[in-house]
């Protein structure tokens, strides 16, 4: 089926299945350092994984740009979509790498993550290291709003322009939000909402060609195979979103929709894991890492479905019912019971129907 008949509302599940090989080269990659040599650092895995991860935001924050009504909106669903998640993930990470008799997290240190301190200056380490490209996908929330507010589906003009200049001129204040060595990776996944969602295709290519320019230019640090290695993922990406856009994935799209909580808990848990493997010196090492790899999986799992989908989908129909009691003109509510929580599960199903939003979720109809 071809992509002339992708709209904003569709499910894209081979999106999700990007997610679930990024989230496993990514898991690979820190778990197989601990035991290859140095040189294996120099073929990142995980920073391709890392880096396919911002292009599905930014095609994916495109979209949900353009179904919400205003930026507040926008910004409630973000916070609904991560913060839950992130807040159960570090509390996981903490508790459990204490239970394993390797604690890694200091009271500071945790309380800094789940108040958000960590960013806005507070100096305290990251409850996991992963964390640090959260703080670079909130950078691009609010450079791609704010762009939006004013120029609405051209918005990506506004980062473009910005991001080219940033790259050049490079004022301090300007670098730390618009972030020029990562921006054009969001900025090709814009693109693809250009091309398969708006069908500008003109446009689509101009911003491509930009980006894959602006990403070059602003990683001059990585080596070569680092640098170009990332558009032949992304270029999959882009052929499946046009070719198999309603293909259903079964198995390995669910594992995609998990890839959010896995990404949270899988470094630290999963390291201390591996050292606690290492009494079972007969095991082979690959067969360690898979054994890791399932386990903190199984721990995504846990979180997807006891905090990530109910608690959102709670926020969800309390903010409708707080909009809808406070609506001078709004219809009587159909049963004055409790809200429920975790909400039924017709209710459920109905907010995965409408459960969209970063690099690390669904599209869904």
């Amino acid at each position: 089926m071809k992509s002339e008949k992708l709209t904003a509302g569709d499910r894209i599940e081979i999106i999700d299945v990007f997610r679930f090989l990024c989230v496993l080269a990514v898991a690979v990659f820190h778990f197989a350092l601990q035991a290859l040599p140095a040189s294996y650092a120099t073929f990142n895995l995980g920073l391709v994984g890392v880096q396919v991860f911002f292009v599905i935001s930014g095609f994916v924050i495109a979209v949900t740009l353009e179904r919400c009504a205003s930026i507040g909106e926008f910004a409630w669903r973000r916070f609904v979509r991560l913060y839950p998640a992130f807040l159960a993930a570090a509390t996981v990470t903490a508790a459990g790498t204490y239970l394993l008799g390797i604690p890694l997290v200091s009271p500071y240190s945790y309380f800094s993550n789940v108040s958000l301190a960590i960013l806005f200056g507070s100096p305290a380490p990251y409850v996991d290291g992963v964390y640090w490209t959260l703080g670079v996908e909130l950078k691009f929330y609010v450079c791609a709003a704010l762009f939006w507010a004013v120029f609405g589906r051209n918005f990506w003009i506004g980062l473009l322009v910005v991001t080219a200049l940033t790259s050049y001129f490079r004022p301090f204040a300007l670098v730390v939000w618009t972030q020029p060595n990562h921006m054009p990776l969001f900025l090709c996944g814009v693109a693809m909402w250009l091309a398969f969602i708006e069908k500008k295709t003109a446009k689509a290519v101009i911003l491509t060609i930009a980006s894959v320019i602006l990403y070059q230019a602003n990683n001059t640090d990585l080596l070569p195979y680092n640098q170009t290695m990332i558009w032949l993922p992304v270029a999959a990406l882009a052929l499946g979103v046009y070719a198999v856009p309603h293909l259903s994935f079964g198995p390995a799209a669910l594992l995609g929709k998990m890839s959010y909580s896995m990404y949270l808990v899988h470094n630290n848990l999963g390291r201390c894991l591996l050292i606690k493997l290492g009494a079972f010196a007969w095991l082979p090492f690959p067969v360690k890492v898979t054994i890791v790899i399932v386990a903190t999986y199984c721990i995504a799992a846990l979180l997807y479905y006891a905090v990530e989908l109910p608690v959102a989908e709670w926020l969800r129909s309390l903010r409708a019912r707080i909009k809808a009691e406070a609506a001078p003109s709004a219809k009587p509510l159909a049963s004055n019971r409790p809200m429920a929580f975790p909400p039924p599960l017709g209710d459920r199903r109905q907010h995965q129907a409408d459960f969209i939003g970063d690099g690390h979720e669904i599209l869904s109809r």
